[in-house]
């Protein structure tokens, strides 16, 4: 375990400001005049640098960056004036005499900066504390008590915003002129009462330990939005800039944009008291908005036939209790998920933490193989890990799978056959469609999130036609390329795309000529993962083509129109 100081710097060779208290009296003679560099929005340096703002009423601008190497090699450049950023990132730049230490944002001297005074030792009534990074086992990263405290306060957010009334005042906010210290109170008092109504989700040794200022900067910054209203996946994407790649990027694993889980969601159709599972669940997108899409055709249900108010509410937690499942290798993002149904509504305890979906099944944990069995589940919705760089390995997950076999030409057919001989790995993604595949009853329906290339590929033909032998596919839509580009700081440039299949029944038919296809040309973002807006006469549109995609599929499955452009249009499925 490594205690980091955060040391505040500017460039080497700027000596006209040679104080941190020379920056504060600069800053506050001129409001944001002067620059501060971070390793993007709402990264440890950038709160650091906003707690040192809102302490010491100063304004100054923020420089983003997509990490703390380039932000630090242009503060040497002096591209901008100061940064804050955890001693071990600083050393080797400050060792080359490349950026320069102002002060210690710590109670004491650092031991390896002994002659760097702290802030408070010129006259800066500032701790910002140490981050704590943990180093160890392969997917633990620096940031990661630093999410848990954001994403512990998210969930107080989202519970606040379930348990208030349209006329009640959120006990989330921050009043102007309003003393930290009483916004703290009334925020562990939040959490407490999480912890009280979900026990099997937070334990008591769950805690928010965030100053007071740390606490009303973040609730100040956040009290204006609605979470739950949100098109972005809060918790996820929280959960993304804090982690970041260290922990989900070389696993091939990324968050997928709410506008697609909505998108997949609406196209898949699941209905009330249908059995939905994630086996790659990660932060609980698809699941959470599943649930909704449930609810809501529950509502409906319920007008038509006249259900009270306290019947609603109890089939609606009945349905997220009997019928969700989870599945992600990640205890974190597991726990995640689970705090996220139980404030929803409910479902979480169907939710499980298992070293892998591809697992044997007979290897899973006894409390999930009771409630995850193959052949079972009407819908399965995932995004599931790929990436070039990484393989699954190992005869006893890779022999369950067909395409976990090498296969083989048939020089007199010309067509590559199954053979016995298992292969020494495999990409992920592959062998999830098919323990996808293995999950569903016939005639069940699965949403997943593709790369492109198994589509486009010449040596994935014959796995399409296998998958064509055990399921119909309903519908293929490209993405842009900035769709897993949501942060601008990590993420892939893979273009993947959106397919809906249908297993087949026990007359292996299919009855469907013709599939529906799309290519979207937007995202809702660009590649550094800011909203694509054009301006149509007054208002500003944001550019994103998925929705209109998921309505197209929509309106064609259940009206019959056919549409005839990018976002929609008919392929005979020969063509496949």
């Amino acid at each position: 375990e490594l205690h980091a100081e955060v040391v505040a710097l500017e460039q080497a060779h700027r000596r006209l400001r040679a104080t941190q208290a020379r920056v504060l009296a600069a800053a506050r003679a001129k409001p944001n005049a002067l620059t501060y560099g971070s390793s993007g929005a709402g990264s440890s340096n950038h709160l650091a640098m906003a707690l040192f703002e809102t302490a010491t009423g100063t304004q100054m601008r923020q420089v983003p960056y997509k990490g703390s190497t380039p932000m630090l090699t242009d503060l040497a450049g002096g591209q901008f004036d100061v940064a804050m950023d955890l001693l071990p990132h600083a050393m080797p730049f400050m060792q080359t005499n490349r950026v320069r230490p102002l002060a210690i944002a710590a109670p004491k001297r650092s031991p390896l900066l002994p002659d760097v005074p702290t802030l408070k030792e010129q006259g800066i009534d500032v701790e910002i504390g140490n981050w704590r990074g943990v180093y160890g086992a392969p997917g633990i990263t620096r940031d990661e008590p630093l999410a848990q405290e954001v994403i512990n306060l998210l969930f107080c957010k989202i519970f606040d915003e379930i348990n208030s009334g349209s006329n009640d005042m959120v006990q989330f906010h921050f009043g102007h002129n309003e003393d930290p210290r009483d916004v703290y109170k009334r925020i562990l008092d939040l959490f407490d009462n999480v912890k009280i109504e979900y026990p099997d989700v937070f334990g008591e040794s769950d805690t928010i330990s965030l100053d007071e200022n740390s606490i009303a900067y973040v609730v100040g910054e956040l009290q204006t939005y609605s979470l739950l209203q949100a098109e972005r996946d809060a918790i996820g994407e929280a959960f993304e800039v804090f982690i970041g790649p260290a922990l989900r990027g070389p696993e091939g694993q990324f968050f997928t944009p709410r506008n697609v889980v909505r998108a997949l969601v609406d196209m898949v159709d699941p209905k009330p008291g249908e059995l939905i599972i994630d086996p790659a669940c990660g932060s609980g997108g698809f699941l959470t908005v599943a649930l909704e899409h449930v609810w809501d055709g529950l509502d409906d249900e319920a007008q038509n036939k006249g259900w009270s108010a306290s019947l609603l509410e109890r089939r609606k937690r009945e349905i997220a209790t009997r019928t969700l499942r989870g599945m992600d290798k990640d205890a974190f993002l597991a726990k995640c998920t689970k705090a996220y149904l139980a404030i929803l509504g409910d479902g979480r305890g169907g939710v499980f933490r298992v070293d892998s979906s591809l697992q044997p099944t007979d290897q899973w944990p006894e409390q999930v193989r009771d409630k995850v069995k193959l052949g079972s589940f009407d819908v399965v919705l995932t995004n599931p890990p790929f990436g070039k760089k990484i393989r699954v390995v190992g005869q006893p997950i890779l022999e369950q799978f067909d395409l976990g076999h090498k296969w083989t030409t048939n020089k007199k057919a010309g067509a590559k056959e199954l053979s016995d001989e298992v292969l020494a790995d495999f990409p992920p993604q592959l062998l999830f469609v098919e323990r996808c595949l293995q999950l569903l009853k016939p005639g069940g329906r699965l949403g997943i999130v593709l790369p492109e290339s198994l589509f486009g590929s010449p040596s994935y033909s014959h796995i399409i036609d296998w998958l064509q032998q055990k399921a119909t596919i309903l519908a293929i839509a490209a993405m842009p390329e900035p769709l897993f580009k949501t942060s601008g700081k990590a993420g892939t440039h893979t273009k993947v795309c959106m397919v809906v299949l249908r297993k087949h029944n026990k007359k292996n038919t299919t009855t469907e000529e013709l599939v529906f296809m799309a290519d979207a040309k937007w995202c809702g973002h660009d590649s550094r993962g800011n909203p694509t807006f054009r301006r149509q006469g007054d208002e500003d549109v944001l550019l994103d083509d998925v929705p209109t995609i998921a309505r197209n599929y929509v309106d064609f499955k259940n009206l019959g129109l056919i549409p005839n452009d990018h976002l929609g249009f008919m392929q005979p499925r020969a063509a496949l």
